[in-house]
């Protein structure tokens, strides 16, 4: 394979893949926050003292995978 051809190549999967991994890392991260504003729309003030511990480990959770 000469310069020309690796070139090219690189060059078309930088273009192809970076904004694709950029991308899967933009989505997983929304989804997470996503995930945790759900949880805390759908409990009620009752659960809110009962569920915190819940909660905090879903944020730890969430925050230690990225």
């Amino acid at each position: 394979m000469n310069k020309r051809t690796q070139i090219i190549l690189f060059t078309s999967f930088s273009i192809i893949l970076g904004p694709v991994i950029v991308l899967e890392f933009i989505l997983k991260l929304t989804g997470k926050i996503l995930d945790i504003m759900g949880w805390l729309c759908w409990m009620e003030p009752r659960m809110a003292r009962k569920g915190w511990d819940e909660l905090i480990k879903k944020i730890k959770e969430s925050w230690n995978t990225n």
